[in-house]
Order: structure tokens, then sequence, then C-alpha cells
């Protein structure tokens, strides 16, 4: 132990420090980050020879003077407590490179802070600093300065300056409205982000001069323009202008060579400069929220070293066909919320697609078959659609794990959806529309319910009703049912009536009899269902087939039971059963072992179990259900 010279007791819900450790005196590293540590002893000081030493996310008010005695300390960790100030005599670390204070309570630093001549990096974010300490601008070896998510307001301090070797400056989210012209004269800066300040303007100087700046944050910051001046700055590669007022960009960026990320969203521009185009280096451009109702022709060039494209929410009606040619190698694609008219064939030459999202374009009802033969996609968003359908070559997607289908208007559940053999996430919310003819019920349990008032007592129906009416409305999932059989027989069961011109006046648009088949247990790897506001009135008892599931939110519908299978998906975490009409909790879902979460309010039980649910937690609502349980046993 006397010769032990690193060690790291972290995530170990240590309370405090030992008193004798001067038997830890050539202890070079210490990590005790991750703690419940709220004080230090004294004795600290014996550990003359530390180096590093890490408190960081332990729960300190306060640093003992004796800290201070640690004078070949070079780094200094203590991000994530509830420091308000730091002792005065911090100086005598003058070895001291990096220091470490961020999402702490810090309100002013010692004046004695300036004398930490080794200083190379200083993070303060996240505190209640309301200037910047004048303390800190004498530390002349910073290389790097974050000072974001403070309180600091008006101008950024004019002699910031005087830190000549800064290369990394982080204001962001603070109060300021003004950037001073002498911050040009941090000719070594590499990034600088000053984003969340209503600043209105950035000098020219400062684009023109500082040459080095290779990252440029000016997201939020109220601008009405970008200087012409941005194209001079050759070495930039990350740029973010988003979420200002911004109608044009600058008509020379040629000069941009090296840009990789660029970050126009949220902003006025209605036309992408043909410089863009030109940008051999681009992988990744966000241009959401903006005006654009077309891409230039000359960006086909762009298109295909593109790896990024969010122009979602613009003014286009067709995906430019500029970004989907045969060697376009994009692996994200966002177009949301564009008054789209259709998916073009063309869309299956983006084979390296990953991630597409189609969501919130009414005027799309179908997809082409070409959308199956995206064979790398990972995650597919056609949620607020108007999709009646889903093309059967969905099957071939073996590499999706995602799927969002919510808010469209299928007429019934898409029966290709239960062979996507690897789907981990399904949502498929609120999709319960269809046109039906309006006639004396359907024949069936729905006929005995009065489907159109489901708010008929079903006490009145007799005590097998409820698996009578499993049994009949849910044919079996047939092991070796294929996707053309199930295809076969969803076609004969859709197959429409035919109306006369006399009928007409009796169509409706109604919530029809919603369904999920029993075929969804096909998906054998999925971790979280989303089955929420369908009207759904039953279940499938099917959910023993499901050896991940997670998570499963079958909120606002019609139910009346809980399927009884749901209670041997052992996996379960989090069930959400809210506002449905159970009147009794019919299965031992209280068992699970993994659960976290049971939602059930909003139903019809008892009061005794209303006030339970409303007032306590799972634990007591577990041990209530079993001691109803044992008591009928009784």
């Amino acid at each position: 132990m006397p010769n032990l010279s690193s060690l790291e007791i972290s995530f170990s819900s240590l309370m405090q420090l030992p008193y004798n450790l001067e038997i830890l005196q050539n202890l070079t590293v210490l990590r005790l980050s991750n703690n419940k540590i709220s004080s230090l002893p004294p004795e600290i000081s014996f550990l003359e020879n530390l180096k590093v030493l890490d408190l960081s996310q332990n729960s300190l008010p306060f640093l003992p003077a004796e800290i201070c005695d640690l004078r070949n300390l070079t780094y200094f960790n203590c991000d994530m407590n509830a420091l308000t100030k730091l002792p005065d005599n911090i100086s005598n670390l003058i070895h001291l490179k990096v220091v470490l204070l961020a999402k702490n309570l810090i309100t002013c630093l010692p004046n004695s802070f300036s004398l930490l001549k080794s200083l190379v990096h200083l993070n303060l974010s996240s505190n209640r600093l309301e200037y910047v300490p004048a303390c800190i601008l004498e530390c002349y070896a910073l290389k790097e300065l974050i000072f974001s998510c403070n309180e600091a307001a008006e101008t950024v301090p004019e002699n910031l300056c005087k830190l000549q070797f800064l290369e990394v400056l982080s204001l962001a989210n603070n109060k300021f409205t003004k950037l001073p012209k002498s911050l040009s004269k941090l000719e070594n800066l590499r990034l600088f982000d000053i984003s969340g300040n209503k600043i209105g303007h950035v000098p020219e100087e400062i684009l023109n001069k500082c040459k080095y700046l290779t990252r440029l944050n000016l997201c939020c910051c109220k601008l009405n323009e970008i200087s012409e001046s941005l194209g001079l700055c050759e070495n930039l590669e990350v740029l973010n202008i988003s979420h200002n007022f911004i109608k044009s960009l600058p008509q020379n960026g040629t000069g941009l060579k090296n840009l990789v990320s660029l970050d126009i969203s949220d902003n006025s521009i209605s036309i992408i400069p043909r410089w863009v185009c030109e940008l051999k280096k681009l992988s990744h451009l966000s241009a959401n929220q903006n005006l654009i109702e077309d891409l230039p022709k000359e960006f086909e060039e762009t298109a295909k070293q593109l790896r990024i494209l969010d122009i979602s929410q613009n003014r286009l009606e067709q995906i430019p066909q500029c970004a989907l040619l045969k060697d376009t190698k994009i692996t994200y694609l966002q177009i949301d919320s564009n008054p789209i008219l259709n998916i073009p064939l063309e869309i299956s030459n983006l084979q390296f697609l990953t991630h597409l999202s189609i969501a919130n374009c009414p005027y799309i009802f179908e997809l082409p078959d070409e959308i199956g033969y995206l064979v790398r996609l990972r995650a597919l968003i056609l949620c607020s659609n108007s999709l009646l359908k889903l093309p059967p070559t969905l099957h071939n997607l073996d590499s999706l794990n995602y799927l969002d289908l919510s808010d469209n208007k299928f007429s019934r559940f898409p029966i290709v959806v239960c062979f996507i053999p690897h789907l981990k996430v399904f949502l498929y919310n609120n999709c319960c529309h269809s046109c039906t003819y309006s006639e004396p019920d359907p024949p069936g349990w729905f006929e005995r319910t009065s489907f159109i008032d489901p708010t008929v007592s079903m006490g009145k129906l007799g005590k097998e009703y409820i698996d009578e009416v499993d049994d009949e409305y849910f044919p079996d999932a047939d092991p070796k049912v294929t996707l053309e059989e199930a295809l076969s027989r969803e076609e004969e069961e859709t197959r429409i009536q035919s109306v006369t011109a006399e009928d007409f006046p009796y169509l409706v648009f109604r919530r029809g009899p919603h369904s999920i088949p029993k075929l969804i247990s096909y998906l054998q790897f999925l971790v979280h269902l989303s089955l929420q506001r369908n009207g759904l009135y039953f279940l499938p008892n099917i959910f023993d087939k499901f050896k991940y599931l997670k998570r499963i939110h079958l909120n606002d519908n019609n139910l009346r039971k809980i399927p009884l299978s749901l209670a041997d998906c052992k996996t379960l975490t989090h069930i959400d059963l809210r506002n449905n009409k159970l009147t009794a909790i019919n299965a031992p879902i209280c068992k699970l072992p993994n659960l976290e979460c049971l939602e059930l309010s909003g139903n019809n039980f008892p009061t005794s179990l209303n006030e339970i649910i409303m007032n306590s937690n799972l634990k007591v609502l577990c041990e209530y259900l079993k001691t109803q349980e044992e008591n009928s046993s009784k």
C-alpha cells in the first residue's frame, strides 16, 4: 500500500475519505468520481506527490484550504459538485494545467487564480458567473477556455484578446449582446462557440483574421446576415449558423474548401448558392426549416460525397432528383414536413441509406415497391402521412430495426410488417381509420357489443364472453404462413363490396373494428412496441413469444382485459395501459421480475384499486394485488 501510485474508487457510493492518508504518500493519481463525498479531510495534504485528482460527480459544497498544499497537482477535476467558490490559496498550485469546474454553483473566482501561469485548460461551464472573471485573463498560457451556460451579459470583454495562445473559446448560452473587434487578435483560435447569445452581428475582422478557425458556431445569435468575409475562413470544417433570421448565404464561399459540416437550418433561406455545390469535402448538410423549393442541378456533385442530408420543413413538392443519383452515398436522409406529392422510383438508388425519415407529408398515400430495395435501412420513419397501405417489398429490409407508422390512415394492420425479420422498435399509434358501408352491425362480437356505442356494459354478456371473442376474432398464427399467403388472405378479407350510386349517400367515415394480427408474434426481436390510440378492443394472446420485449404502450384504447400471455413476457420493464376500459387486473403482470413501471390510470377499476394506482408506487400496488389474489383464493 505505501508504494501505491494510482488509486481509483469511482462509482462506489463512498461517503468520505479515510483519515490515515499519510500511508499513501507515493500516490500520484487519485480518482474518486461518482461517489457521495460531501467533505474532504485536512489530511488530504499528506498526498504531496499527487498529480491527478478527480473528484467529479460528488456532493462537495467547498474545498478545504489544505487541498492547495498539493503543489505537484497538474490535473484537477471537480465537475458536478456544489462548489460556490474556490480557496484563496489556490495560487499555491502553480503546476496546474487542467482545471475542470463545470456544473457547480460558482459565482466568483479568487484574485489569486491569476497566478496559475501554467494553466492550459479551464472549464467553468454551467455555473452562476455573471461576468468573465478578470483573473482568468492573466492566465496567459490558456489554450482552452470553456465558459458556456453562465449568466454573463452585455459585451464580451475586450481584453479577452490578451489570451494570445487561445485555441478553443466557448461562450455559448450566456447573455452577451455584442462581440468586440478585438477578438480578431486571437489568431490561434480554432474553435469559437458564441451560440445562444443575442449578439446580432459578427465583426468582419474576426472572420478576416482568425484564419485557423476550424469550427464556428453562431447558432441562435439573432443574426440577420452573414458577412462575405466568411469565405476567407479557408480552414473552416464545421459551420453552424442555424436558428437565426438569415435570408441568404454569402455570394462567394468558394474559399470554404475544407468545409465538412454545414448547418443552416431554421432560417429564411430560399436558395442554396452554387458554391455550396462545389464543396468537395461536404458530408453533412442540414437545411431544414427554410423556404427552399428545390436544390440546384449542380447539387448532384455534392450529393456524391454527402452522407447526411436534412431538407425537412421546406417547400419541396418532390424529392430533388439531384439527390437520387446512382452513385450517391447518402446514409441519412430526412425530408419531413414538405408538400411532397409522391416518392419517386429513383429512391432505390440510395443503396447506402441507413436512416430515412419521410414524416408529416400529408399528400403521400402510398410508397413505391422500390423502397423495399434499400436493404441497408436500419431506421424508417413514416409517421403522420396519409398512407393507406405498405408495399410487400418491405419484408426485404433485413437490417431494419426501427419502424414508425404512427398517425397514418390504414384501414387495417399492414400484414407485411410481421415479416420484417429484425425489427426491434415498432410504433403504430393512432392508425385506426376506415371508410365503411353504413349497414347493420357486422356479424360477430361487435354486433353484440353495439360497436358504434362502445360504452356498453360487458357484464351483461356473460363471464365466458371475452374468451369466446378472443378465439373467434383472432385466427391462429400458423408458423408456416408465408408472406404471399398472408397477403392473399388479407386481399380476400378486404375485397370491397359493390356499391351502387344510390348507396353513396350512406357511405360514412368512421373508426372501424381495428385489430392486431397474431402474426405479429413473428417479430421475435421486438424490444419496444407502441399501439396507442387505435381503438383496440382485444389483443392476441401471443406475448409469451417475445423474448426481448421491454416496453409496451397500449394506452388510450378500448381494452377490457389484459392478455394473459403478457405475464409470461419476463423481459418487460414498462407497461402502459392508461385510459382503457379495464375493470380488473386479470393477468399476474405484477409478478414480472423486471417490471419498473406500470401505468394503469384512467380505467374502470374499483375505487379502492384506483386510489392505490393514483397515490402509490409499483411496490405498494403489487402488494395490494397479491393480497387481493390471496383473499379471492380463500
